[in-house]
């Protein structure tokens, strides 16, 4: 019974596009802009800075290679979202530092990589990526979404990587009935639910993380996207852009109906 209503949940989720809609959204402001590889590497890696994309997005008009000086961004004190509150407190501006001085992930990288070997290739990237200062388990774990999602680059998450994670092993837990301390027997019960599902690891992992949320009452279907509009909405980028962009958002997220800016609360 658990498992259908994670299966149903699941599904409503995908419908709705709200299973991680910024994914969407910069790969059509991507083709929009005709954006280089490398600049839209370097977009990306301004949005895993500030994991808000209206932040994000008015960074990069004022940064918008990687060589670029950081003062003009950093001077804005743009918003960052909670989930990389590690970078409050002017954090940020070594993250963007580091990803100045690695200077991964790279396109030069991406040539390298072997077309069907995704998951040998993700373990290589990933590597590099941790090496970036403020890039812990979660946040490199996003980073390789990106590159998969956005920029389609071939790499594929070979599990979950539980032992580093919480919001995703908590839904597990409370979908599977399994002990948390028994790592085994953790790792089979994501196989299974895997297979039931026909999953990536990366769009389980999120689903899982959402279910946990949903539970707690701390997430609703749209919640997401109507985040995100409303992190565009407040941006210093002129309404010209706004607009733009969130056009772009009306086009490529199916549930932007249900969250219009005028049905969302300050």
């Amino acid at each position: 019974m658990k498992i259908q209503q994670f299966q149903e949940f699941a599904a409503q989720l995908h419908k709705s596009g709200d299973i991680d809609p910024v994914y969407p959204v910069l790969k059509e402001l991507y083709n929009r802009w005709k954006l280089s590889a490398a600049s839209a590497l370097w977009c990306s890696a301004l949005y895993l800075g500030y994991y808000n994309l209206g932040s994000a997005l008015t960074a990069y008009t004022v940064c918008s290679t990687r060589e670029s000086p950081l003062t003009p961004v950093l001077n804005l004190n743009l918003p960052i979202g909670m989930e990389r509150r590690g970078l409050f407190g002017g954090r940020i501006g070594s993250y963007l530092q580091s990803c100045q001085k690695a200077g991964w992930p790279s396109e030069g990288e991406r040539r390298w990589l072997i077309e069907d070997l995704p998951t040998k290739n993700y373990f290589l990237i990933r590597n590099n990526i941790l090496a970036i200062r403020y890039i812990g388990p979660w946040a490199a774990f996003k980073w390789m979404e990106l590159l998969k999602e956005v920029h389609k680059w071939p790499v594929a998450a070979p599990h979950m990587f539980l032992k580093e994670s919480t919001g995703p092993l908590a839904g597990l837990i409370a979908v599977m009935d399994v002990n948390p301390k028994d790592f085994a027997i953790c790792k089979e019960a994501a196989l299974e639910l895997q297979n039931q599902t026909g999953y990536s690891w990366e769009r389980l992992e999120t689903c899982l993380c959402d279910y946990h949320s949903y539970l707690q009452g701390r997430y609703y279907i749209g919640h997401k996207t109507a985040t995100l509009v409303k992190d565009i909405q407040r941006t210093p980028l002129s309404e010209p852009k706004k607009d733009e962009i969130l056009e772009v958002c009306e086009e490529v997220l199916p549930c932007y109906s249900m969250v219009k800016p005028w049905n969302i609360e300050a």
